[in-house]
């Protein structure tokens, strides 16, 4: 059904936009809505927390982001007892809304949406490894070097299981950097191979001109790096710690990384991915009358340019064991109904309530912080208290809403969108009846009135609405209006279900044990509640619905610009490639005709295992670049062509 506020965009002169303001008032503002417009003038808080107690709301605001960031909730990080105490609080505050009509009996009778992940791993005795060397002119048995686990190697929590044999190769840091005219798999084949690579980058520890363009590159992480051996096609990778690292460590004692030092979640299932000591890689070097891999460290710092080589009859053998830990995790739900002809349709409030619990995800703690916990008052117990409290407002409203409201907090956002994920997969309410959905994270430092409002062009006349609605608030609002991905907003926008992302800022504290209840600021959060809650409410009541728009994803304030092909994963599918739930319109992939469904395996001359492939793969391409996508649909393979954009 076509809705008036599509109609927004061809307004153009003041009289009709005055015209169109006043019609605005008369549709969406009711009751209160109205009164706090017109109180707005003298600079008041205003909104639907008038008539209210500023020092009652902001008590309750305090006692729900002070417990949420406490101590005994660990950080609430999946897996913590904490994120369940996190859970069961919200459910509670949420089940105190009854009285005024709110239902939490939604899954099994109550508030929670339950489904498991895989949070953590653990080594099972399937753990053997060799390095076997070429066969003998003297028929005698090929050198075998057997590998002690825990010393000479160690599987990394990324890797996949299974039984391997590999030839084996040398790529540097294995680091492409395009732009920068270094990539350590230029002149190596890598196909079907097990890589050896060093950690870190080149001149590690030089801050130079010379060498900046390559440290820029993001294929420095664990995940990255063993992400961009398997586009090249290589079947298993092998870490081994460079001369910078040791330096750091003041020690030469090299032995392997620990099982756990790569993150909790693998990268490929099939691919192998160890950690080595630097003496195993040399006796394979020193058999081949090749330099040691210190004088190849230093070949590569000094020239910039890449040593990579054949490791000629040399075979990685054995076999990988890794037992992947499921963990029971919930989303947190509760629904206000409506009441008429549009009771069947749905306006979304949500926030996610997990965060980095002991530093685990996410993270690169200093030795300092190493085990300290990851609070997340402002990320993002500050967008749950919000969340409950415009629940509170708006069910104590005098008269029910035209279409339900969903408040939802979603768990494993720091992950991944897992919870927002799992949610538009398996909705409680139709999505095609979802009106909006409106996001809260990291609200709570507001500063000089400073409020970020992302995804504003996802749904036709959002952007006046929210100006409109600003009026008696006077915040100092940024509207950006391509969709972005940095939140759970970014699940819905998958689904085409218009939204928008509130947000205060990032400051020093983001992601760090610092992150703390005494750094919120609570007058913001209250009054961002209030614009949140004009703004459900206007949604709400509208006789029309935002229609959704297709726009291109917003890069983050400081991102260098890059070459953008236009679709969106679906983290909920577990096959291998990188599943495309949304072809965002008139972008790169839109244009050569990729379709929500597909999944990508190759990406030019790359492979494409999982979504964080694609992601790496695009660094190594410019706008302009024409490129061939090969696509997994339905049981066949198709193959399109198009030209890449940059990100807007």
């Amino acid at each position: 059904m076509s809705s008036f506020l599509h109609k927004i965009p061809r307004l153009g002169n003041r009289s009709l936009w005055s015209r169109f303001v006043s019609f605005l008032v008369g549709m969406f503002w009711i009751g209160a809505t109205v009164q706090a417009m017109q109180s707005g003038a003298d600079g008041s808080d205003g909104g639907s927390d008038s008539g209210n107690d500023p020092a009652g709301i902001e008590q309750r605001l305090a006692a729900s982001a002070k417990y949420l960031s406490s101590d005994d909730l660990e950080g609430r990080g999946l897996g913590t007892k904490g994120i369940d105490l996190a859970a069961a609080y919200i459910a509670k505050q949420l089940g105190q809304l009854a009285t005024y009509g709110v239902q939490t009996d939604l899954w099994d009778g109550g508030p929670f949406q339950k489904f498991k992940v895989a949070i953590d791993a653990d080594l099972s005795s399937e753990n053997k490894v060799s390095l076997v060397g070429p066969p003998r002119a003297d028929g005698k048995k090929p050198l075998s070097i057997e590998l002690e686990l825990g010393k000479d190697y160690t599987p990394l929590a990324i890797s996949g299981a299974g039984k391997f044999d590999l030839p084996l190769v040398f790529a540097g840091y294995g680091i492409s950097a395009r732009k920068a005219g270094y990539d350590d798999f230029a002149d190596v084949n890598v196909t079907d191979k097990a890589v050896i690579m060093l950690r870190h980058q080149p001149r590690d520890e030089i801050d130079d001109k010379e060498s900046a363009a390559i440290k820029e590159t993001a294929y420095t992480a664990f995940r990255h790096k063993a992400s961009n051996a398997y586009e090249h096609g290589a079947s298993g990778v092998i870490f081994c710690c460079d001369q910078a690292e040791l330096r750091r460590r003041h020690s030469q004692d090299d032995t392997a990384l620990s099982f756990k030092v790569a993150g909790t979640t693998f990268t490929h299932p099939d691919l192998p991915v160890l950690s080595c000591r630097r003496a195993v890689i040399d006796r394979i070097l020193k058999s081949l009358n090749d330099p040691e891999l210190g004088q190849i460290e230093e070949q590569i710092d000094r020239t910039l340019k890449p040593a990579s080589r054949e490791l000629t009859g040399w075979r990685l053998r054995g076999e990988t064991g890794i037992h992947h830990v499921l963990c029971d995790v919930k989303n947190v739900a509760a629904i206000l109904p409506g009441e008429g002809p549009l009771a069947d349709e749905t306006v979304v409030v949500g926030a996610h309530y997990d965060h980095l619990g002991y530093g685990a995800r996410g993270t690169v703690p200093s030795k300092k912080e190493s085990g300290s916990i990851y609070h997340g008052a402002d990320d993002n117990a500050s967008g749950v208290a919000v969340v409950i409290e415009v629940a509170r407002a708006l069910s104590q409203r005098p008269k029910r809403l035209h279409r339900r409201v969903l408040f939802i907090l979603f768990t494993g956002e720091e992950w991944g969108f897992w919870g927002s994920s799992h949610y538009v997969n398996n909705p409680v309410v139709p999505l095609e009846k979802t009106v909006a959905m409106l996001n809260l994270d990291m609200v709570g430092r507001l500063r000089e009135g400073a409020l970020t409002i992302n995804s504003v062009g996802t749904g036709t006349g959002l952007s006046p609405l929210l100006d409109l609605l600003n009026r008696p608030y006077g915040f100092q609002i940024t509207q950006v209006p391509g969709a972005s991905g940095r939140s759970d907003q970014a699940a819905f926008y998958a689904k085409r279900v218009p939204n928008i992302h509130y947000f205060t800022g990032k400051h020093p504290d983001y992601h760090r044990p610092t992150d703390t209840f005494p750094g919120l600021n609570l007058a913001g959060m209250r009054r961002i509640a209030g614009y949140v809650a004009d703004m459900a409410v206007a949604l709400a009541d509208a006789p029309g619905r935002p229609e959704f728009v297709s726009v291109p994803m917003q890069r983050r304030a400081n991102d260098v610009p890059r070459a953008y092909l236009g679709c969106l994963p679906d983290f909920t599918r577990e096959e291998p490639g990188y599943p495309i739930s949304c072809v965002i319109s008139g972008s790169p992939a839109a244009r050569c005709g990729l379709q929500s469904g597909d999944v990508i395996v190759k990406f030019g001359r790359l492979n494409i295992g999982i979504a964080d492939d694609l992601d790496d793969a695009l660094q190594q391409y410019v706008s302009g670049d024409r490129v061939r996508v090969k696509v997994r649909r339905d049981r066949s393979t198709k193959t399109f062509e198009t030209v890449l954009e940059a990100t807007k």
